[in-house]
């Protein structure tokens, strides 16, 4: 993929849970009971300037982390579906 995430922003790949109804229907989730969504990070941002001019970097992800996360924005590229999350909506990495 070709793609520069900017700021403070991280590029995720939902992890898809199944789970089977009594009947056998299999039912694809991407979120818990909790609402939170775990993913595979694809990109992370350039991180972003502080008031007095410096510049901070994402330290603590990186591409390739398991995460969980709570809000993010669907998009779509190469013809797949990714969601953009802010560095702050980050919960976890595991």
């Amino acid at each position: 993929m070709n793609i520069k995430i900017l700021g403070t922003r991280v590029l995720i790949e939902l992890d898809k849970r199944e789970e089977k109804t009594a009947s056998g229907l299999v039912i694809s989730k991407t979120t818990d009971q909790s609402g939170l969504s775990k993913g595979t990070v694809v990109a992370v941002g350039s991180g972003r300037a502080t008031d007095f001019g410096q510049y901070v970097k994402i330290e603590n992800i990186k591409v390739g982390d398991k995460i969980v996360f709570q809000y993010g924005t669907m998009v779509q590229f190469d013809g797949k579906s990714y969601l953009l999350v802010n560095e702050s909506d980050v919960i976890a990495i595991y």
